[in-house]
């Protein structure tokens, strides 16, 4: 289910949680915003001022350093393509920078 922005800016609003998060809480919901909500994880703000969730064990902040599109093109093991496309497709590729790491 494609899950609109007017969405994602509504649920981030009541919740404070991150974008990615918003939005796949959203997805698996089927857009139920009740249901997203439910999930029933509490939103906290990092010290540099991102978003994180007190139920998490460890949190990651990174830097964006690098992202790329994956395509069939780019594999050099081109037997790993059938377990892509199994797996609902490919995905972007990122190299980032963990600038903080928390730890409860």
């Amino acid at each position: 289910m494609a899950v609109s922005i007017e969405d994602i800016k509504k649920l981030r609003a009541m919740t404070g949680a991150g974008l990615a998060d918003v939005k796949k809480a959203l997805t698996e919901a089927e857009g139920d915003f009740d249901k997203a909500k439910e999930t029933g994880l509490t939103p906290v703000e990092t010290d540099n001022g991102s978003i994180a969730f007190e139920q998490s064990r460890l949190t990651l902040e990174c830097r964006k350093l690098y992202k790329d599109n994956m395509t069939a093109e780019k594999f050099l093991d081109k037997d790993l393509l059938q377990w892509y496309g199994a797996k609902g497709g490919f995905h972007d590729v990122y190299v980032v920078e963990i600038t903080n790491a928390y730890k409860k």
